[in-house]
Parts: C-alpha cells; structure tokens; sequence
C-alpha cells in the first residue's frame, strides 16, 4: 500500500500554512527487504524488526517528489532533519506536511516545507524541514 495525495505544487498555488494532506506506506517486510538491498544488505528481515531511518526519511520526502505538478527545474538548498524514534518492520508509515514559509529572492520562488512522518496512531518518529527553489 503507498497512497500519496496530488499536490500542485506551482508557486502561485501555495500557501503559508497550507496542509499538503497526509501520504500513507506499509512498512512490509518485501519493501524494507528491497530498501536494504540497495545497500548491500542481504540480511533477512522480519516483522518487527527497525525500519532504516534513512528509508524513513525518503519516504517522507516522496511526499512532495511524487507529484504531477511540480515545477521542473526545482533545487533543493537546505533541509533539516530530526531522527526521533523507531518505526517498526510491519507498520503503517504516514507522512504529513505543511507549507512554512514562501517568498520571492532574486526572481526566484522559494518555498520552506515542514514534513512529518509517524506511526499510524503513533508517534511522530521523523521531521524534516526541507527549503527549494521552484523551477517552472
């Protein structure tokens, strides 16, 4: 399961404090297996077992990286991110975000993100404040 809300994501289209809706991933066993593949990690997994924090942070992101309308272009400057707890293999990740703050520099758009991910009726195990530069 990996549910994702459509976002546009064009600078005129956003707001300061607009929520971005809430994006959804089981944490199964196959996907964290797949995600340590990538790194070498042949290890077996099983239900129960930490998701990688680093997994959990990527799929936070693909909150705001899997949508149709996101200018091309953009370039991400900064992002901030808080490890805060343990997501266990089996679980139901959930990712919701917000718009922080936009504002225009040099003719450029630019847009700060809050990010949260946590447990399905559990806690918030990750944040993350991420800063682009729109293209378009």
């Amino acid at each position: 399961m990996t549910e994702v809300p459509e976002i546009d994501l064009r600078y005129a289209q956003l707001e300061i404090g607009q929520e971005l809706g809430v994006a959804s991933f089981l944490l199964d066993a196959e996907r964290v297996k797949q995600y340590r593949l990538l790194f070498g990690d042949t290890r077996p997994v099983k239900e129960g077992d930490p998701v990688p924090p680093f997994m959990l942070a990527m799929l936070c992101h693909r909150l705001l990286a899997d949508q149709p309308k996101r200018p091309p272009g953009s370039i991400h400057v900064r992002q901030r991110s808080s490890f805060l707890g343990l997501a266990p293999v089996g679980t139901v990740y959930k990712v919701r975000g917000r718009v922080e703050e936009k504002w225009v520099k040099n003719g450029r758009p630019w847009v700060t993100f809050d990010l949260e991910g946590f447990l399905e009726n559990g806690p918030v195990v990750y944040r993350s404040r991420t800063t682009s530069i729109l293209g378009g």
